[in-house]
């Protein structure tokens, strides 16, 4: 059985930056992985990330600098994922 493949959304400008004001919002301006503060404007991290990320609430989450970077190139990158999927899930189950 085949699924349909999921369409990337894409956002630029205005609306892309309501976007990220949106996310950092629901996530009350803090990293959701340590908890330290995230000033308003920071990029959200997308996940999943690479060729299938998409600019969608959903799949966004508010991370400070330390845990973007530890999801993109720590040790503890796999840790990282799974708190970031398991947040979004109980946010929007």
């Amino acid at each position: 059985m085949m699924f349909p493949k999921h369409k990337r959304v894409r956002l630029h400008g205005k609306a892309l930056a309501q976007l990220v004001h949106d996310v950092w919002s629901r996530d009350h301006e803090h990293c959701i992985i340590c908890g330290a503060y995230v000033p308003e404007g920071t990029k959200s991290h997308h996940e999943p990330q690479g060729a299938d990320k998409s600019d969608e609430k959903e799949k966004m989450a508010t991370l400070c600098n330390g845990c973007h970077y530890e999801r993109h190139f720590g040790c503890h990158s796999q840790e990282v994922r799974e708190k970031i999927e398991n947040y979004l899930r109980r946010v929007y189950k």
